[in-house]
């Protein structure tokens, strides 16, 4: 009786897995088995899942070009006129970290040799008091080659349609998609859709966030660039060709560094990034690769901060967040400039005097304070900087 018992349940707990996996993978909500769309996707708060899914949509995709960054990258969409003939991904991940970056490049690379990559670089992420990695992120998977590579492949397939969190994913893709959450596309990138905390909210949310994280009375901020150096040598060691952008914010953002502290170790950063770039270069024999920076922008970086009711044609969302119109223009400058087309907002920071750089977008912030002292005001006293 006892057997029979343990053989009926062990029967029923098989059907009910396999009847699990089968509507995960019929419903499909991460977009991994079935054809899919930007409203079939954005029904599901891909946010929360992109650690585990994107590793596995780039083994599938094999993509010959990616663009990898943080959320701010995450706008750029990657279907460019200039990789027509690129089977193209956006690998970037919210709140990325330098090492993450890393690793998801070395493993892109081994899927599918990669012919082009744009690596988008922030302050945020090159600060040491980052963690290694964040929550969802597999090492394992990233590292693992032959046989093991199919086995943690395996594991993450299998979380995706046999868990709690890809029953409750299906339940979610079965609704209609609100029309206020992020859009998610299935070229990788996302953008928000709401306004709620577009404008002045959004500003303060996104500063909060990076106070809270980083910000420690008395400690002097610093970078760590160990990662960002390793992931040069790979490239250069493997020849393989790669765009740096850093990824601009708005000049606000900057006086809120400013006075957080954060402002010397800022500009350091720009100066370390052009030294490491053409030291690694140089060791390998070969060209520094391409920085581009936007952050001189006048009309964009320093656009006034409106209300977020307003704040819809605004080229930001919030303090780094640009809109994907502006994330366009952004790699129409990193891709097309080298075919000759001049570039519009970027510039070169490899071929410019840094210090001149850093003192144009230092002159733009200034002229921001003076023009809009109240806003100015207002956001530094909410966020205790004043």
């Amino acid at each position: 009786m006892l057997r029979r018992y343990l053989s009926a349940t062990i029967v029923s707990a098989a059907l009910l897995l396999l009847a699990i996996a089968t509507t995960s993978y019929l419903i499909d909500p991460f977009g991994l088995y079935q054809p899919t769309s930007m409203d079939q996707l954005s029904r599901v708060a891909q946010y929360e899942h992109m650690r585990k899914v994107k590793p596995l949509r780039v083994a599938q995709l094999r993509p010959t070009a990616v663009l990898i960054g943080s959320s701010r990258a995450g706008r750029i969409k990657v279907d460019h006129p200039a990789w027509a003939d690129q089977t193209t991904y956006n690998l970037s991940l919210p709140g990325i970290t330098s090492y993450e970056q890393y690793e998801l490049l070395k493993f892109a690379h081994r899927q599918q040799p990669l012919e082009d990559a744009v690596i988008a670089l922030t302050f945020n992420g090159h600060l040491a008091a980052n963690p290694l990695l964040r929550e969802g992120f597999n090492p394992e998977l990233m590292q693992a080659i032959g046989i093991m590579q199919y086995w943690e492949m395996a594991k993450s397939y299998a979380a995706t349609l046999m868990s709690v969190t890809a029953v409750t994913s299906s339940v979610q893709a079965g609704k209609e998609a609100n029309p206020d959450s992020p859009a998610y596309l299935p070229d990788g990138s996302w953008h928000v859709r709401s306004t709620f905390f577009a404008g002045i909210p959004g500003f303060k949310l996104v500063i909060q966030n990076f106070l809270d994280r980083h910000h420690r009375p008395g400690v002097k901020p610093r970078t760590d660039l160990t990662h960002f150096e390793s992931l040069l040598e790979f490239c250069h060691r493997n020849q393989v060709q790669i765009r740096l952008a850093i990824m601009p914010s708005h000049v606000f953002h900057l006086e809120a560094y400013a006075a957080a502290g954060f402002m010397n170790t800022w500009r350091d950063w720009h100066r370390q990034l052009q030294t490491l770039n053409e030291a690694v270069a140089t060791r390998h024999h070969r060209p520094a690769y391409p920085i581009w920076v936007f952050g001189h922008a006048r009309g964009i970086m320093d656009e006034a901060i409106l209300p977020s009711n307003q704040a819809a044609e605004s080229w930001f969302g919030d303090a780094v967040h640009f809109k994907p119109e502006f994330g366009r223009l952004m790699l129409d400058d990193i891709l097309l400039s080298s075919t000759g087309v001049p570039a519009s907002y970027g510039q070169r920071l490899d071929r410019i005097d840094v210090e001149k750089y850093l003192s144009d977008t230092d002159q733009l912030r200034q002229r921001f304070v003076m023009q809009h002292p109240d806003v100015t005001n207002l956001l530094l006293t909410n966020l205790g900087l004043r």
